[in-house]
């Protein structure tokens, strides 16, 4: 499970990933599919304070989950 912050859909960002633009080895080499029902409660942030704090509680509650975790700093 990867947990990170952008600018983009997560289809588009998804996509970066899979073709190598600014992406996570690791969603580039396992990734399969974006899972949007872990994020439907999680708005659209207005600070980028705002959004790390929402990205490391979700890699948080996605860790107690016992989901292996990367990014999420």
């Amino acid at each position: 499970m990867y947990v990170g912050q952008t600018c983009h859909t997560a289809a588009d960002r998804f996509n970066q990933h899979k073709t190598g633009t600014r992406a996570s080895r690791w969603v580039k080499r396992y990734g399969t599919r974006i899972v949007p029902e872990l994020t439907r409660d999680y708005p659209e942030f207005d600070t980028v304070a705002e959004s790390l704090a929402a990205e490391a509680e979700l890699a948080s509650r996605l860790r107690r989950l016992k989901f292996c975790v990367y990014g999420g700093h």
